[in-house]
Formats: structure tokens, C-alpha cells, sequence
């Protein structure tokens, strides 16, 4: 368990099972916080990137 933030040389692998399992961890956290989202998040970013864009039109 790490104890501090900041960048790590740990990432997820990108495979098609491991966004599932965030996307299954994620739908879960939005039950309990119905409040958090696109409301929360900024939107400048994520709209000007190609595969954020790819991934919405799945």
C-alpha cells in the first residue's frame, strides 16, 4: 500500500481485461458517489484527445 502521492513506474497493463476490471471498479464507486463525474472532472483535456474520443464511441 503506497503512503504518499506522486508518479510511479507501476502502470496498469492495457489490455481489454484490465479495463474491464476498472471499468467494473469504477460503475461500483459511482453507485456510492452518484455526485462524482463529469461535473467533478475538467473536460478541456479529455476533449481534445483522440482516444478519449476512441473510447466514448465503443
Amino acid at each position: 500500500m503506497v503512503q504518499l502521492w506522486g508518479v510511479f513506474d507501476d502502470i496498469y497493463c492495457p489490455h481489454e481485461h484490465t479495463f474491464d476490471f476498472l471499468e467494473q471498479v469504477f460503475d461500483q464507486v459511482m453507485a456510492l458517489f452518484p455526485s462524482l463525474g463529469s461535473t467533478s472532472a475538467a473536460t478541456k483535456r479529455r476533449r481534445r484527445s483522440g482516444s478519449a474520443a476512441r473510447w466514448r464511441r465503443r
